[in-house]
């Protein structure tokens, strides 16, 4: 029995030493409240929790009208102000401050020009906001709230405050006008200072010959018959009987496709391919599906193709240095997302 009594105190000094001490109701863990504040907007709701509570926790708020709690922490946002929120268990009190926000959108409909800006603000909140646009092509949204007309239509720009929405309906206008009148303003410009040809059409061109003598010609055509507006350019090898040729077709209505034409002539032979372009999509990195014609020059059509597509790239950005002489840029006429 003796040496039973021994081995128990050796143990008990030992798990002393390493810290293993058998717990007590002393040393049981305190209860614990998930939250000592919280931040909700009328209407949220939101769940607090107790852990270690060894007794049923009893929930009460010192104002009703402000915030409620239920039987299991479940805290409601009633109106404006602030409550504090009990929570006890046996003699112990939690406490939680809860603050409830009222936000507002100083506008629920906006109406601005394609350009111009208005700034929504959200009051009645210190929370963070997250704004967003449901369509950046008609107007977008900076992140502090400034509104920005791009395009003809009608968006809904969301301000997100703590999980709730606010919208403002946006409607952009001028847009549709304002292409039509950078393409009237363009063709003013062609037949006020271009040259009339026999067909009646007039032209600006510009020519130029590099190292090789090869020949580099663009030109701006207005063509009254199909009330259009035509890019060209042509391009000439001094050493081999080559010609390409480019064109990109405008109309009035810049808000659909417009046609790009390519054409290659080597002797005899030829290739011919066009393919749709959208004004509004077209980018430096767009992927365009050309349609073959005729091919006599190219061992395949991807090789056509693939000759269309640089044509185009190289056309694009000596166009847009073209127009700008004239006052008016391919953005102007409703490509956005070329990047010039």
């Amino acid at each position: 029995m003796k040496k039973i009594k021994q081995i128990v105190i050796y143990l008990l000094a030992a798990m002393l030493v390493l810290g293993f001490v058998p717990a007590t109701k002393a040393q049981a863990a305190s209860p614990k409240l998930s939250a000592s504040k919280l931040v909700l907007i009328k209407g949220q709701s939101k769940t607090l929790k107790v852990t270690g509570a060894s007794k049923t926790v009893k929930w009460s708020s010192s104002k009703k009208s402000v915030a409620t709690v239920s039987s299991k922490g479940k805290v409601t946002a009633k109106k404006k102000g602030t409550a504090t929120i009990t929570a006890k268990c046996g003699k112990k009190k939690l406490t939680c401050k809860v603050t409830v926000e009222t936000p507002k959108l100083n506008k629920t409909k906006v109406t601005l020009k394609a350009g111009k800006t208005y700034k929504l603000k959200v009051s009645g909140t210190t929370q963070k906001i997250k704004w967003s646009s449901a369509d950046p092509s008609v107007a977008t949204v900076s992140s502090k709230g400034v509104v920005t007309g791009k395009s003809g239509g009608t968006v809904k720009i969301t301000a997100k405050v703590g999980g709730k929405k606010y919208t403002c309906v946006v409607t952009v206008e001028g847009a549709t006008n304002t292409k039509k009148q950078a393409f009237q303003n363009l063709k003013k410009y062609i037949l006020t200072r271009g040259e009339k040809t026999e067909e009646g059409d007039s032209v600006l061109l510009w020519s130029e010959y590099d190292s090789d003598y090869n020949i580099w010609s663009f030109t701006i055509m207005y063509v009254p018959e199909d009330d259009q507006i035509w890019l060209g350019m042509v391009y000439e090898d001094a050493s081999i009987e080559d010609e390409v040729y480019a064109a990109l077709y405008l109309n009035e209505d810049m808000n659909s496709k417009v046609r790009f034409d390519f054409a290659e002539y080597q002797g005899s032979y030829e290739a011919y391919a066009y393919t749709d372009i959208d004004p509004a999509t077209c980018s430096k990195n767009t992927i365009h599906t050309f349609t073959i014609v005729q091919n006599d020059v190219y061992e395949s059509d991807a090789y056509c193709r693939e000759a269309a597509d640089m044509a185009l790239t190289i056309a694009f950005p000596v166009w847009d240095e073209i127009l700008k002489m004239t006052g008016v840029t391919f953005r102007d006429l409703g490509f956005t997302k070329l990047g010039f």
